[in-house]
């Protein structure tokens, strides 16, 4: 992720598809798009080493020590971490009537090298599934490793180049992990603006078990420099770090990652401060997932939360 101010000259820009890329995804999308999810899931988990799919070959990945340096996993291990939600966004959209079709519009947010998107290519026809992402060197990489497709670069701040009302899912796993408080705010106002009345957004943050493996971790060879530079900055604030813990939200400012702060941070989010209501038990996740739905009307609501365990459903109102 590259970094840039709040005031800089930073519009909004788009990859165009091209024919070739259509092709292959239009391969993709016609030969698997009736597969159940947990059938379409093992093929795209097993691509790394098997890249086809009932004949149509499926989008490549760039090397393995580029994976882990972004993702912590490389193959079919960082693969598997995002079938997680996968499955849970196919589970809510049926609970709220979204549906899978020829017209159905996605959004990934914060696409980094496409290792959620291609999930999504059986699931939305070519050019109604669009990865956008800060860092220009990623959304060039997803075009050579899909060979095509559709993916935007968006400014730190929005807006973003869609209409209105255009996107039916919007999901960003481990992007608002990298937000300040400031950019965190702003994009929940543009993901209500171009969500569809019933769309469904699905973002992540961190756990409050993140601050302590941070502090756990820096002074071990294995921690990457994000890992060490964290936990030097909370080993180093105790009572910051307690007081961040007893409250209900907090973002730890970017000048620890030595970033703009009017951009970056690492806000972590406690479902406890939302009311407790009757529900499923969700599958865990590796961060704390929250799914929003766009109402009819012009607010947006906090539908449900699920923690790295097995936790019940959390409601409350959201903006």
């Amino acid at each position: 992720m590259k970094f840039a101010s709040k005031n800089d000259n930073f519009s909004s820009k788009c990859v165009k598809e091209d024919t070739h890329g259509a092709s292959l995804y239009g391969e993709i999308y016609a030969a698997c798009r009736s597969l159940e999810e947990h059938e379409w899931i093992e093929l795209v988990c097993n691509s790394a080493e098997r890249p086809w799919a009932r004949g149509a070959q499926l989008p490549g990945f760039p090397d393995p020590a580029l994976q882990i340096s972004m993702v912590g996993a490389a193959g079919e291990a960082g693969l598997r971490e995002v079938a997680r939600l996968y499955l849970t966004v196919h589970e809510e959209a049926r609970k709220w009537g979204v549906v899978f079709d020829e017209n159905t519009r996605i959004l990934d947010f914060g696409c980094g090298f496409g290792r959620l998107l291609r999930f999504f290519m059986k699931d939305a026809a070519p050019g109604n599934l669009i990865g956008t992402d800060v860092d220009d060197s990623f959304i060039r990489l997803c075009k050579e490793l899909f060979q095509g497709g559709v993916f935007d670069v968006n400014a730190p701040f929005p807006p973003l180049g869609y209409a209105d009302a255009s996107f039916d899912i919007i999901y960003a796993y481990s992007a608002f992990t990298h937000l300040s408080e400031a950019a965190h705010l702003a994009w929940l106002l543009e993901y209500k603006r171009i969500l569809k009345p019933g769309g469904l957004l699905f973002l992540t943050v961190r756990q409050r078990s993140f601050l302590n493996y941070c502090v756990a971790l820096r002074n071990k060879p294995e921690a990457s420099d994000y890992d060490k530079v964290m936990g030097d900055f909370l080993g180093m604030r105790k009572k910051c770090c307690r007081a961040m813990k007893r409250a209900s939200t907090y973002f730890f400012p970017a000048a620890a990652l030595c970033a703009p702060a009017t951009f970056t941070g690492i806000p972590s989010f406690r479902p406890g401060i939302l009311s407790k209501s009757g529900g499923s038990i969700f599958p865990s996740l590796p961060q704390t997932m929250m799914l929003i739905r766009r109402l009819w009307c012009c607010g947006i609501k906090l539908l449900l939360n699920t923690r790295h365990s097995r936790v019940p459903c959390w409601a409350g109102c959201w903006l």
